[in-house]
C-alpha cells in the first residue's frame, strides 16, 4: 500500500469536474518538492491562474536550448520552464545551470508546465545516421504520453510543433490533445525560408529588401526538390539550390 502510494499520487477521487483543482494541485506539490517554501496554498491557485505569461519549451537539446535563450533574451515569458526529458546532463543545459537566468525553471516534472499560453515541442529522436522517416515511430511513441500529459496541465494553451518530421509530428499532437486545428502549429519550413533569405541577401548579395523568400514543401530530404519561390528575384533560388548541394549540408540545411 505505501509503494502503491509513493508511486502515484491518490488524486482521483477528484470528480471529473474538479479537474481543474487536480492539475493546481500538481503544480503546488511539484513546487513543494523543488524546495521552494513561500507558497500560500490558499492562494497557489489564483497566483497561478492570474495574465502570466508562461511559455514551456519541451526538450532539452540544442532547439530546446536555443528556444529557451531566445525566449528569454527578447523577454517574452514572464515564466518561462525548460522540460529536460534526456536522461544525462548535455552541455547546454548545464550551461542553462550555470547562467542562472531570470524567470527560467528547469525540470523534468510535466506538472510544472501548468497554466502555460504556449508549450513548444523541440524533443526529438532524430539521430546523426537516421532520416527524418526512421524516427517518426519513436517520436511517436515519445508524444503519446508528452501530449496528453502537458494538454492536461495547460489546457487552454497553443502548441507549436519543431520535432521532426513536422508535418507528421503536428499532426500526431493535433490528434491527441484533441485541440481544436487552430491551436496547434507546426513550424513548417518557416526556418529553412530564412536560412534561404539569409544567403541569398549575404551570399549573393542580392537587394532583398521588401521582397519574400519561401521554401515549400514537405519538411525533409525532399524539400530541396520542392518549389521554391522568390519575389523579384530571377535566377537566385537555383543557385542556392546548387549552394546546398557544393556545401554538403544535412537535410536541415538549405
Amino acid at each position: 500500500m505505501i509503494t502503491k502510494f509513493q508511486e502515484e499520487l491518490p488524486l482521483y477521487s477528484f470528480s471529473p469536474s474538479d479537474e481543474a483543482r487536480q492539475v493546481d494541485l500538481l503544480a503546488y506539490i511539484a513546487k513543494i518538492t523543488e524546495g521552494v517554501s513561500d507558497i500560500n496554498s490558499k492562494n497557489w491557485a489564483n497566483y497561478e491562474n492570474k495574465t502570466v505569461k508562461k511559455i514551456t519549451v519541451v526538450g532539452g537539446g540544442e532547439l530546446g536550448v536555443a528556444c529557451t535563450l531566445a525566449i528569454s533574451a527578447k523577454g517574452l515569458a514572464d515564466r518561462l520552464v525548460l522540460l529536460d526529458l534526456s536522461e544525462g546532463t548535455k552541455g547546454g543545459m548545464m550551461d542553462l545551470n550555470i547562467f542562472n537566468l531570470p524567470n527560467v525553471e528547469i525540470s523534468k516534472d510535466p506538472s510544472a508546465s501548468a497554466h502555460s499560453k504556449v508549450v513548444i515541442f523541440t524533443v526529438n529522436s532524430l539521430g546523426n545516421s537516421q532520416s527524418y522517416l526512421d524516427v517518426v515511430q519513436r517520436n511517436v511513441d515519445m508524444f503519446r504520453a508528452l501530449v496528453p500529459a502537458l494538454g492536461h496541465y495547460s489546457p487552454n494553451s497553443v502548441l507549436l510543433v519543431a520535432s521532426q518530421p513536422v508535418e507528421v509530428m503536428t499532426y500526431v499532437t493535433w490528434k491527441l490533445s484533441a485541440f481544436p486545428a487552430t491551436r496547434v502549429i507546426g513550424t513548417g519550413c518557416n526556418l529553412d525560408s530564412q536560412r534561404l533569405q539569409y544567403i541569398i541577401t549575404n551570399v549573393l548579395k542580392a537587394q532583398t529588401s521588401g521582397k519574400s523568400v519561401w521554401v515549400i514543401g514537405e519538411q525533409g530530404e525532399d524539400k530541396g526538390k520542392k518549389y521554391i519561390f522568390v519575389s523579384s528575384i530571377d535566377n537566385l533560388s537555383l543557385t542556392a539550390i546548387i549552394f546546398r548541394h557544393i556545401w554538403g549540408l544535412k537535410n536541415h540545411g538549405v
